[in-house]
This record gives C-alpha cells, sequence and structure tokens, in this order.
C-alpha cells in the first residue's frame, strides 16, 4: 500500500494511515530498546511524548492540511514564490535575506545548545550518546524548517530598510 494522499481513497485516510505508521514505529523502537535492555529515562512521560509528537505532526502537516480544506491547488506556502520575491528586490532584497539568517542561525545555534542544558542539566559533548543527538537533532530540524516561512516573511520586512540604509549609502559612496 502506498502512504501518498489520493492514491488510495481521501486525505483523511492518508492522515489515519500516517498516524497509525508513526504509532508503530514508536512502539517498535520502544519495544526494541526493552529487548535489547537500554536503560529508561528517570523520569519518564508518556503524556509529554504524547504532546511533543501531536506537535511535531501538527505542525508538518498543518499547511498541507489547510491546502486541502480549502480547495487550493497550489501550496500555502511556496517557497521558490517567496524566493523569487526576495530576489525581485535586488542587491536589498538579498542583503536582507542574508541578515536574516545570520541573525536566525546566531540564535537557534546557541538557544538549541542552551536549551538542551537547560531541560537536561548537562552540555551537549562528544561523549552524549548518539541516539539522543539524532533526536535533538531531528527535533532541531523539525523546528528549522516549520520557520522558514517567518525567516522569508522577515527578509520581504526588512528589505525596504536595507535599501534605505545599506543600499542607497554605499551606492552614494560610490558614486562621490
Amino acid at each position: 500500500t502506498t502512504l501518498a494522499p489520493d492514491a488510495q481513497g481521501s486525505d483523511w485516510v492518508f492522515l489515519f494511515k500516517l498516524f497509525l505508521l508513526s504509532s508503530a514505529g514508536g512502539a517498535t523502537v520502544k519495544l526494541g530498546s526493552v529487548a535489547v535492555g537500554i536503560p529508561e529515562a528517570d523520569s519518564p512521560s508518556v503524556a509529554a511524548t504524547l504532546l511533543l509528537v501531536a506537535l511535531a505532526t501538527t505542525a508538518a502537516t498543518s499547511a498541507w492540511a489547510l491546502k486541502r480544506e480549502s480547495g487550493e491547488s497550489k501550496p500555502v506556502f511556496d517557497k521558490d514564490e517567496m524566493m523569487a520575491s526576495i530576489k525581485s528586490f535586488g542587491i536589498a532584497g538579498t542583503i536582507s535575506y542574508i541578515l536574516t539568517e545570520l541573525i536566525f542561525w546566531a540564535i537557534a545555534l546557541p538557544g538549541a545548545y542552551f536549551g538542551y542544558h537547560a531541560s537536561t542539566g548537562e552540555w551537549l559533548s562528544l561523549e552524549t550518546d548518539i541516539a539522543q543527538i539524532a533526536g535533538i537533532a531531528a527535533a532541531f530540524v523539525t523546528g528549522v524548517r516549520f520557520l522558514v516561512p517567518v525567516r522569508m516573511g522577515v527578509a520581504l520586512a526588512l528589505t525596504p530598510f536595507c535599501e534605505e540604509n545599506i543600499v542607497r549609502r554605499f551606492s552614494d559612496n560610490a558614486d562621490r
């Protein structure tokens, strides 16, 4: 069977299959860790785990579900269209995009590192369990991908500022 929407039924059937596959995968990992004898966390919380899975799934599928509900044929957020819009502003658009990305990553990477320390009480290091690092990386990538439309929107909003305060100033100085 395929998991693609509309291949064998409605979109809700697809979401149900996705939920079942995710649940089965989680159960397999859990049962496998019990069978192998991997020790439990100090205070596991099924409710917190389910909440995190639900939030990640909602974030990953919300734009798709909204698009399907409204009957639109194009995606709610089209990254290529947004990037073309940024590029259409020329140098100012490019500078605003670069500034937005630099600021985002300057906040996101240290934020993830210190956030991990705040939540666990330990620092990430080369001795940290590889499975734990993989889980952290997956959560981080999900969050970063979720914020792509926000980052591009900020870049578009920052474009007039860059035009006025960076591009014009340097072009005026070059003319002198």
